[in-house]
């Protein structure tokens, strides 16, 4: 079972709803998704919890708790022992126990952060953390930043500059966009589900276009997931 860790010392900065996103893609891609709860306002909790009560969730995904060690390791081993083929991790920001654990383990660290400037410095920290560890323990672990809340129109001059200076960073080659389904999708639920029930009504067909603009937004981030941790499906599609 492939790890990947959501990570980010600075809240707010899309870290959750990063997460989220990609859940459809994943599921959609054919994969059996565990996720674990290792953030303490248990956000993976609360959307799991909404999207069942709107007929948007999709009960092969299986939520655990991680939010100590001494649970997360034998969650780990059950989630494998479940079939799971990969475990998306919402992690809790600072330095733990835990979070080197996550760490240590993890296949691919993705650090989510907007264009602003308190994100991109809680990104820039979290990063130098992870590559103190990697040296300070002799690993080498895939790390990305994963840019957020992306304008779709013209970006301001600070965006640019924002965006300017992040093409020194590792990231992924998707982004998330600045979209009310972003925004939104703790309440919505796994967005591919979300599209389904309303393309079923003729009235929401408008809202349903909107929604499958996001989920094939979202699947670009997914792909770009599997592309990291299954290095050999990269190489199937290419030859």
């Amino acid at each position: 079972m492939k790890l990947v860790a959501f990570t980010s010392f600075k809240g707010g900065a899309g870290k959750s709803t990063s997460l989220m996103s990609s859940v459809s893609g994943l599921v959609q891609a054919g994969k059996k998704v565990a996720l674990f709860e290792a953030d303490q306002n248990d956000p993976l909790s609360t959307w799991q919890t909404n999207a069942r009560a709107i007929g948007t969730w999709d009960e092969s995904c299986q939520i655990y708790d991680g939010s100590e060690l001494d649970v997360f390791i034998p969650n780990m081993e059950k989630a494998e022992q479940n079939g799971c083929d990969i475990a998306l991790v919402d992690m809790r920001g600072g330095d733990s126990e835990l979070n080197t654990a996550i760490i240590a383990n993890a296949d691919l660290v993705l650090i989510p952060t907007s264009l602003t400037a308190m994100d991109i410095d809680g990104a820039i920290s979290t990063f130098q953390f992870l590559l103190n560890f990697m040296e300070a323990n002799e690993k080498d672990v895939p790390a990305a930043f994963l840019l957020t809340r992306v304008p779709t129109g013209r970006q301001s001059a600070a965006e640019k500059e924002s965006l300017e200076m992040l093409k020194e960073m590792p990231q992924l080659s998707a982004r998330l966009p600045q979209r009310n389904a972003f925004a939104d999708i703790m309440s919505l639920g796994m967005l591919h589900l979300y599209h389904r029930e309303l393309a079923a009504d003729p009235n929401k067909r408008i809202l349903a276009g909107h929604i499958e603009v996001a989920v094939r937004e979202a699947s670009r981030i997914s792909s770009d997931i599997l592309d990291v941790i299954f290095p050999e499906r990269h190489v199937a599609e290419s030859a």
